[in-house]
């Protein structure tokens, strides 16, 4: 089951604390997997660590079952040193407040990394066992899935005008895979995504920092294109291109 409790740390990709935070010699080992980030397959471990207030997911990254299962022998300063000493990128995932039995608290936090991470990085095969034992860590996934799955379904049957409009200007738009009520489409003429909020018809590209309703969005579009249109032919104004409109109003 998924953890719902509001997070006092969010941090799935250790995008704050840069890999760099070591692993506390107190945590216990949750599970082993393979990572599947798109271009390869690596190995990643959880650890679950409790303390008076907060309950807490720890992630190992890159360490290959053999050094795991040695970490895992260690605690204390022993298990920090090693991971140090061995450069491994490790840090805290999620931390909320402390709640319900051990197993329970990991296996909830386990699959919120899964469900925040779903579209860039999914998990793969099982590798080894604490906490989360096999038959569990494939539940999470399987329940991950399914939520993930009808998020989608429910937004799909509620494409807005937006929605419409950015099929009809070729942007493939579709339903966020971890953002109930929000939508990726293609930016015009890159190669990143944009964001969409149907339900108020409006757009956000923090890429290029353009953000608006269905106006702003076909002005962005007719934008792109014009631009598209000066790379292939240079020295000519194009439909939209502020050239043109000056040379019109001569």
């Amino acid at each position: 089951m998924l953890n719902k409790d509001e997070a006092i740390l969010a941090d799935p990709f250790l995008d704050e604390c840069d890999g760099d935070t070591g692993l506390p010699g107190d945590a216990v080992f949750g599970c082993a997997y393979g990572l599947n980030i798109g271009v390869d397959i690596l190995p990643e471990a959880v650890f679950f660590r409790r303390t008076e207030t907060t309950d807490e997911l720890w992630i190992l990254e890159d360490s290959d079952l053999e050094l795991t299962k040695e970490i895992v022998r260690k605690t204390g300063p022993e298990r920090e040193h090693l991971v140090r000493t061995r450069q491994l990128d490790a840090g805290c995932a999620f931390a909320v407040l402390r709640k319900g039995e051990q197993s329970a608290a990991c296996e909830g936090l386990l699959g919120r990394l899964f469900f925040s991470r779903a579209g860039h990085y999914w998990p793969e095969d099982f590798q080894l066992g604490g906490i989360i034992d096999e038959a569990t860590y494939y539940r999470v996934k399987r329940e991950v899935k399914r939520e993930i799955e009808e998020n989608m379904r429910r937004d799909m049957g509620r494409k807005t005008e937006i929605i419409a409009l950015a099929e009809e200007l070729g942007l493939s738009p579709r339903p966020a895979v971890t953002n109930p009520g929000y939508w990726d489409a293609r930016c015009p003429g890159k190669g990143h995504p944009l964001l969409i909020k149907a339900d108020v018809n409006e757009f956000f590209c923090g890429y290029c920092g353009r953000k608006g309703g269905m106006e702003e969005l076909r002005a962005l579009v007719r934008q792109e294109e014009a631009a598209l249109r000066r790379r292939r032919y240079p020295g000519t104004a194009c439909e939209g291109d502020p050239a043109r409109r000056a040379d019109r109003s001569v």
